[in-house]
């Protein structure tokens, strides 16, 4: 099953801050902005969490 994480806090070599992870098998297939879709992944959503 193909999944989608999406966090307002993301850490990518170029910038921290909001995206959306499409996940095949064990890997990150791409990083795309907050509002951008996944085909139909199965989305979770982890919003703002704090330490």
């Amino acid at each position: 099953m193909a999944q989608a994480f999406r966090s307002a806090r993301v850490v990518t070599p170029k910038k921290l801050g909001p995206a959306r992870l499409p996940v095949e098998g064990e890997q990150i297939a791409a990083v795309l902005g907050w509002d951008e879709t996944a085909g139909g992944a199965a989305q979770r959503d982890f919003g703002d969490i704090e330490r």
